[in-house]
């Protein structure tokens, strides 16, 4: 050991040198210290209030600690992360205060929608809502109860729902794009509304009516029933009449004929038209009104022993050339000799044979709008909207659908039919039949005399229904009547 040299005692290892918190050693000595946010007073150390000294820096407030501070914020506030401060990077608390944003961390008390401020929040609700009075909860808003502060325009009906509204319409409308204007429905371009004729669309609705010729049912409104014009003796007819589907046809008993107008009847002149059995050679034919008469020939009487003939007296009776000639239709015993001849409608094309004329092939066959051949005949018909006149040409333009009014009134008997025209020297036979939509054609009667022709039925086009009401109008020639030849019958000459 040596004993000249003096060593420094370490102060700090016993009793920490006395001091409070920190001791330092030094040579021949030691100095006490405080901890961070203390002051050395002697060996002891007393606590520094950074509030009172404002060396806090807290931006909003400031709570002193034993050896040091914390700083707080206000309501909606948060202290910002610890930072590092002074030369020797010491955590120092934070002192910054930032928004709390409670719509994002949910911790809002909205019941619809929050919109975050400095500091606090504030609750909204949804179009179609109001905030109620806590400030929180949302009431939905009638806005149907209210149209004056909403621009709802519903033009009908307005529903109030949940947030919102919408508008409605009455029966027979539909909400338009703009969902507040109501359109019409035009229930008769479906199905032409149910309606069997003609379907009337009206604001919310519609009507049914019927074509002239017939009425809605009673019972059923969309059906409508032909309308009996004979039974409700609305015709024109001067003899017979015969209802037919939306119209209604005249006929004439035997011996006549319906006149141009189609409702008059007048005689038929059998001799004329070459209508009789009156043997060409021995007899003539003499008209009479709705009749004839077949007379001996001059030269000629009345046979005894075979009754509706003439002979001479003393010769045997004339051979009919008609017998020995294969006509097509008509043969004529011409003072003995045989010609061939057609029904008006055909032509005779050869010697025997006859052939149906096209009338429509020439100027329409007279037809204002449609001409449709027939074997040997014609007919015309109109294009929608017009109907037949009586002249059997002529279309005539409907100004308006038949209303139910009118429906009433017959529309007089219908000319869509084959038409005897001008130039027909004679009709194709006769016509005494009662018309028959369902059977087809009638059977007539024909006249027989020894070579004379039969007489085939004409055709009649098939009933269509269409608009207006269209029907065949049959033209009624006299049937066939077997002359009796009593004794009187004069002789001529």
């Amino acid at each position: 050991i040596n004993f000249h040299e003096c060593e420094d005692i370490d102060e700090c290892l016993t009793e920490n040198g006395d001091c409070e918190q920190e001791c330092y050693n030094t040579p021949g000595s030691r100095v006490c210290d405080c901890y961070y946010g203390y002051y050395p007073n002697d060996n002891l150390c007393t606590d520094i209030d950074e509030c009172e000294s404002n060396n806090d820096d807290c931006e909003h407030s400031c709570t002193n600690t034993e050896g040091s501070y914390y700083c707080t914020c206000e309501s909606g506030f948060r202290l910002a992360d610890f930072g590092l401060q002074g030369q020797y990077r010491i955590y120092s608390p934070p002192t910054r205060c930032v928004d709390i944003n409670e719509c994002y961390l949910q911790i809002d008390l909205c019941e619809q929608q929050c919109l975050n401020a400095l500091g606090s929040y504030e609750c909204s609700c949804y179009d179609g809502y109001t905030l109620n009075g806590d400030g929180q909860t949302c009431d939905d808003i009638n806005e149907c109860a209210e149209p004056n502060e909403v621009e709802l325009d519903c033009s009908d009906d307005c529903f109030n729902i949940p947030g919102s509204f919408r508008c409605g319409c009455n029966h027979g409308f539909t909400l338009g794009p703009d969902e507040r204007t109501c359109w019409d429905d035009n229930e008769c371009l479906s199905d032409n509304g149910g309606c069997q004729h003609v379907c009337n669309n009206t604001a919310g609705s519609f009507y049914c009516n019927c074509w002239r010729g017939y009425e809605l049912d009673a019972d059923n409104r969309y059906s409508c029933n032909d309308i009996n014009e004979c039974d409700l003796d609305d015709d024109d007819c001067t003899d017979l009449c015969f209802n037919t589907p939306g119209s209604y046809q005249c006929s004439c008993p035997d011996g006549y004929q319906l006149d141009e107008d189609l409702v008059t009847c007048i005689d038929f002149d059998e001799c004329r038209n070459h209508w009789h059995d009156c043997d060409p050679i021995s007899m003539v034919c003499v008209n009479a009104i709705g009749n004839f008469s077949c007379n001996c020939r001059p030269g000629y009487m009345p046979s005894i022993t075979t009754p509706g003939t003439c002979e001479r007296p003393g010769d045997d009776p004339p051979q009919d050339p008609c017998l020995s000639r294969d006509c097509d239709q008509i043969c004529n015993n011409t003072v003995g000799v045989a010609e061939c001849s057609c029904y008006a409608g055909f032509r005779l094309v050869d010697d025997v044979s006859c052939r149906d004329i096209n009338e429509c092939a020439t100027n329409n066959g007279g037809c204002y709008h449609r001409c449709h051949n027939t074997e040997g005949d014609f007919y015309c018909s109109c294009k929608y909207g017009y109907k037949l006149d009586y002249d059997g040409h002529a279309c005539i333009y409907q100004h308006h659908p038949a209303t139910e009014s009118e429906s009433s009134y017959p529309s007089g008997p219908s000319s869509y039919s084959p038409l005897y025209t001008s130039g027909s020297s004679y009709p194709r036979g006769p016509s005494s039949y009662t018309p028959s939509y369902l059977g087809g054609s009638p059977s007539y009667p024909s006249p027989h005399l020894s070579g004379s022709p039969s007489y085939p039925s004409p055709r009649m086009p098939a009933y269509s229904p269409g608009h207006g009401s269209p029907s065949y109008t049959p033209i009624r020639a006299p049937a066939y009547q077997q002359p009796s030849y009593q004794p009187g019958y004069h002789r001529l000459g």
